[in-house]
């Protein structure tokens, strides 16, 4: 048999020609798309703000890409519809699509967050209900781990559409504490305890100034505002700290803290 039959040779609705022009086409193919795909991971690991997470999904999700478009070049060569194949994937997605719809919708909120990064591993954060601080940013989940030292993982579609409140995601923080004392005490002493207070704790930042004044007159006492601003890693001690010393402070300087009480008056009825 000649080479020219063996090529005009055909098994169904393929001939041999185009068998060996398919596999022909699928090896340049491969080869562009390693050179390829070389390339684009070179570029990502250059990519120095790039998160390792997202860098990773994106090197697959390329990968996929690139050797989807090689198929439809080596079925088009075959003489198969790309058309119909297309339609084939579309509907074998759709169903893929519908029985993991919750891990989808968390896979798209994972890629969102590594892309926005609201936050960052090491950020102490409350969202979805959740608080802790971030270990673990991943496609899936966000890995918390509680001030009582628990594991708490967060599905990423939760997390992405809902409130996400970062509390370092500045350098610095305000304190906000308010304090009462009655009206038999003398204001500017009650401010200059305070601020006594304040100068002696050393993780309070002197810039922004502490801050002291009235807040509100209310039934029994006076309310006074306290604002002082520290680093985000101090914010808790430096809250804890002005809450003893002022109380320290008041009790030096006789100033009197009031509180909810009732008095009750017994009245005799000399009449009996």
């Amino acid at each position: 048999m000649e080479l020219k039959e063996i090529l005009q040779f055909k098994l169904g609705s393929l001939s041999v020609g185009n068998i060996i022009s398919a596999l022909i086409t699928l090896v340049i193919c491969l080869i562009l798309a390693r050179v390829l795909i070389r390339c684009i991971d070179r570029l990502i690991d250059r990519a120095d703000k790039l998160d390792k997470t997202l860098a990773s999904f994106l090197r697959v999700a390329i990968k996929f890409v690139i050797y989807f478009i090689v198929v439809m070049i080596v079925a088009d060569s075959l003489g198969i519809s790309i058309t119909s194949l297309v339609a084939l994937f579309g509907v074998a997605g759709l169903a893929v699509s519908l029985a993991a719809e919750s891990s989808l919708s968390n896979l798209v909120g994972g890629v969102m967050l590594l892309i926005f990064k609201p936050f960052k591993v090491g950020d102490y954060v409350d969202t979805a209900g959740e608080s802790g601080t971030v270990t673990e940013v991943g496609l899936m989940y966000t890995r918390l781990r509680t001030l009582d030292n628990k594991d708490v993982l967060v599905p990423n579609k939760d997390v992405s559409s809902t409130v996400v409140r970062n509390y370092d995601g500045y350098p610095t923080r305000r304190v906000d504490l308010f304090f009462e004392t009655s009206y038999d005490d003398d204001e500017n002493m009650v401010k200059a305890a305070i601020y006594e207070v304040l100068e002696a704790i050393p993780q309070t930042l002197k810039y922004p100034e502490p801050f002291v004044k009235i807040n509100s007159y209310k039934s029994s006492s006076i309310e006074y505002a306290v604002r002082v601003w520290a680093k985000s890693s101090d914010y808790w001690l430096v809250h804890f700290d002005v809450l003893e010393g002022v109380r320290a402070a008041f009790k030096k300087y006789d100033i009197h803290m009031t509180y909810d009480h009732v008095n009750v008056h017994i009245v005799e009825n000399d009449a009996q």
